[in-house]
Protein backbone atom coordinates (compact mmCIF):
# COMPACT_ATOMS: atom_id res chain seq x y z
CA UNK A 1 0.00 0.00 0.00
CA UNK A 2 1.06 3.46 -0.93
CA UNK A 3 0.90 6.68 1.05
CA UNK A 4 -0.45 9.87 0.01
CA UNK A 5 2.03 12.68 -0.19
CA UNK A 6 -0.15 14.52 1.67
CA UNK A 7 0.24 12.72 4.89
CA UNK A 8 0.97 15.13 7.86
CA UNK A 9 4.30 14.95 8.72
CA UNK A 10 6.35 17.94 10.60
CA UNK A 11 9.53 19.26 9.13
CA UNK A 12 12.56 18.61 10.12
CA UNK A 13 14.45 21.39 11.75
CA UNK A 14 16.67 22.74 9.10
CA UNK A 15 19.98 24.98 10.27
CA UNK A 16 21.44 27.14 7.61
CA UNK A 17 23.22 24.19 5.15
CA UNK A 18 19.56 22.70 4.75
CA UNK A 19 20.64 19.66 6.79
CA UNK A 20 18.57 18.45 10.08
CA UNK A 21 20.14 20.27 13.36
CA UNK A 22 22.05 18.27 15.00
CA UNK A 23 20.27 16.23 17.58
CA UNK A 24 19.72 12.62 18.91
CA UNK A 25 18.05 10.28 16.56
CA UNK A 26 17.50 6.59 16.78
CA UNK A 27 16.84 4.95 13.61
CA UNK A 28 14.10 2.19 13.13
CA UNK A 29 13.69 -0.66 10.57
CA UNK A 30 11.35 -3.43 10.15
CA UNK A 31 10.92 -6.86 7.62
CA UNK A 32 7.63 -8.42 7.82
CA UNK A 33 8.55 -12.42 7.31
CA UNK A 34 12.07 -13.84 8.85
CA UNK A 35 10.81 -16.43 6.60
CA UNK A 36 12.58 -14.48 3.66
CA UNK A 37 15.48 -15.53 1.35
CA UNK A 38 17.70 -13.39 3.97
CA UNK A 39 15.76 -11.40 5.95
CA UNK A 40 18.83 -10.39 7.54
CA UNK A 41 20.22 -8.89 4.44
CA UNK A 42 17.11 -6.74 4.16
CA UNK A 43 17.32 -5.64 7.76
CA UNK A 44 21.36 -4.90 7.30
CA UNK A 45 20.74 -2.78 4.22
CA UNK A 46 18.07 -1.07 6.33
CA UNK A 47 20.74 -0.47 8.97
CA UNK A 48 23.25 0.72 6.42
CA UNK A 49 21.50 3.53 5.10
CA UNK A 50 20.14 4.86 8.50
CA UNK A 51 23.78 5.45 9.17
CA UNK A 52 24.57 6.78 6.30
CA UNK A 53 21.29 9.40 6.32
CA UNK A 54 22.16 10.07 9.96
CA UNK A 55 25.57 10.98 8.75
CA UNK A 56 24.51 13.04 6.17
CA UNK A 57 22.41 15.19 7.91
CA UNK A 58 24.42 15.40 10.91
CA UNK A 59 22.01 13.54 13.33
CA UNK A 60 23.96 11.48 16.56
CA UNK A 61 22.50 7.98 16.32
CA UNK A 62 21.75 6.58 19.46
CA UNK A 63 20.50 3.49 17.85
CA UNK A 64 18.82 1.41 15.47
CA UNK A 65 15.58 -0.45 16.76
CA UNK A 66 14.71 -3.19 14.90
CA UNK A 67 11.91 -5.60 14.59
CA UNK A 68 12.21 -8.49 12.65
CA UNK A 69 9.25 -10.58 11.24
CA UNK A 70 6.58 -8.13 12.92
CA UNK A 71 3.85 -6.67 10.76
CA UNK A 72 2.88 -3.34 9.67
CA UNK A 73 -0.56 -3.90 10.54
CA UNK A 74 0.45 -4.61 13.91
CA UNK A 75 1.27 -1.03 16.28
CA UNK A 76 2.01 -3.25 19.49
CA UNK A 77 5.68 -4.79 17.95
CA UNK A 78 8.20 -4.44 20.77
CA UNK A 79 10.51 -1.94 18.68
CA UNK A 80 7.98 0.01 17.85
CA UNK A 81 7.72 -0.05 22.17
CA UNK A 82 11.46 0.26 22.77
CA UNK A 83 11.25 3.48 20.01
CA UNK A 84 8.08 4.57 22.44
CA UNK A 85 10.06 4.41 25.22
CA UNK A 86 13.08 6.90 24.03
CA UNK A 87 10.06 9.29 22.90
CA UNK A 88 8.40 9.14 25.70
CA UNK A 89 12.04 9.99 27.88
CA UNK A 90 12.81 12.39 25.56
CA UNK A 91 16.17 10.80 24.53
CA UNK A 92 15.35 12.02 20.80
CA UNK A 93 14.29 14.43 18.55
CA UNK A 94 14.75 12.83 15.43
CA UNK A 95 13.58 8.77 14.37
CA UNK A 96 15.14 7.84 10.98
CA UNK A 97 13.44 4.91 8.71
CA UNK A 98 13.71 3.71 5.27
CA UNK A 99 10.37 4.56 4.27
CA UNK A 100 6.80 5.30 5.80
CA UNK A 101 5.64 1.66 5.22
CA UNK A 102 8.31 -0.30 7.98
CA UNK A 103 6.42 2.13 10.87
CA UNK A 104 2.80 1.60 9.21
CA UNK A 105 0.63 0.26 6.41
CA UNK A 106 -2.59 1.71 7.52
CA UNK A 107 -2.73 5.72 6.93
CA UNK A 108 -4.78 5.76 10.43
CA UNK A 109 -2.34 3.58 12.46
CA UNK A 110 0.47 5.84 10.54
CA UNK A 111 -1.18 9.10 11.53
CA UNK A 112 -1.47 7.76 15.26
CA UNK A 113 2.63 7.36 15.36
CA UNK A 114 3.04 10.47 13.97
CA UNK A 115 0.79 12.81 16.17
CA UNK A 116 2.55 11.15 18.92
CA UNK A 117 5.95 11.80 17.42
CA UNK A 118 5.02 15.48 17.04
CA UNK A 119 3.27 15.81 20.74
CA UNK A 120 7.22 14.52 21.61
CA UNK A 121 9.03 16.93 19.64
CA UNK A 122 9.98 14.49 17.38
CA UNK A 123 10.78 14.60 13.60
CA UNK A 124 10.30 11.79 11.24
CA UNK A 125 12.97 11.65 8.45
CA UNK A 126 12.32 8.97 5.60
CA UNK A 127 15.02 8.02 3.25
CA UNK A 128 13.05 6.99 0.30
CA UNK A 129 10.70 9.83 0.48
CA UNK A 130 7.28 10.03 0.97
Amino acid sequence: MMFDKDTPQAPAPRNRTGKVERTCAAGYVRVAAVTQTNPQRDLRAQRAQVRAKAKAEGLRLVGIIEDAGASAHDLHRPGLARLFTLLDDATIKAVIVLDLARLARDPNHLQRLLSRFAANGVVLITIDGL
